[in-house]
């Protein structure tokens, strides 16, 4: 048995019974730090809740379990909807599971009309290890005007440990001014050159 059952059965008369949002995203929450698979059903119902901090909470619940073939699907289907604000949470939460299902969704998600899901996607499969998009990346980086496409293609090629990058994200280290965008770059900097 995996996760914590006990807080999950605990949990699910709670869910049920939550009347209010706060309760019910409290209530959400609890189900997804159970990680237990016995809440499987009740995360995809929240998926559904007619209330978006509900929603949310759920993706976020998602990320905290192991994977689930049902999860994945539901995470991949928002991420590939129309809420935006879903959408990039939903594409955070497929890299944090590290379910490789959630590959082509997030590569989709790379030619996204949208910058943050662009730039989750690509933060995503950098974490997953994608290694069929390292040149794609490379030559997005190269092109790029936007920082903070800049960033997540410099953290994914850095979790990618692509060499090929290394003289690009010294120019951008040399070049950036924010404290926390150059610590990250010196991260990826330090994965590509590994020990």
């Amino acid at each position: 048995i995996h996760g914590n059952p006990f807080l999950a059965l605990t949990t699910l008369p709670r869910y049920y019974w939550a009347k209010d949002e706060a309760r019910a995203v409290d209530m959400t929450a609890r189900l997804g730090q159970s990680q237990s698979h016995l809440t499987v059903e009740e995360l995809l119902d929240a998926l559904v809740d007619p209330r978006f901090n509900v929603r949310f909470e759920a993706i976020i619940a998602i990320a905290r379990m192991r994977p689930d073939p049902r999860l994945i699907t539901a995470l991949r289907k928002i991420m590939e909807g129309t809420e935006l604000s879903l959408s990039v949470v939903a594409a955070w939460a497929l890299g944090r599971i590290g379910d490789e299902h959630a590959l082509k969704t997030l590569r989709g998600g790379l030619d996204s009309d949208y910058k943050s899901i662009r730039a989750h996607a690509a933060r995503a499969l950098g974490a997953l290890g994608d290694k069929q998009v390292g040149p794609l990346l490379l030559a997005r980086l190269g092109e790029e005007e936007d920082k903070g496409l800049q960033m997540a293609y410099a953290s994914a090629l850095g979790n990618l440990q692509m060499h090929e990058a290394t003289s690009q994200l010294l120019n951008m280290l040399q070049t950036t001014a924010n404290p926390g965008a150059r610590l990250e770059l010196a991260l990826s900097l330090a994965r590509i050159i590994g020990d």
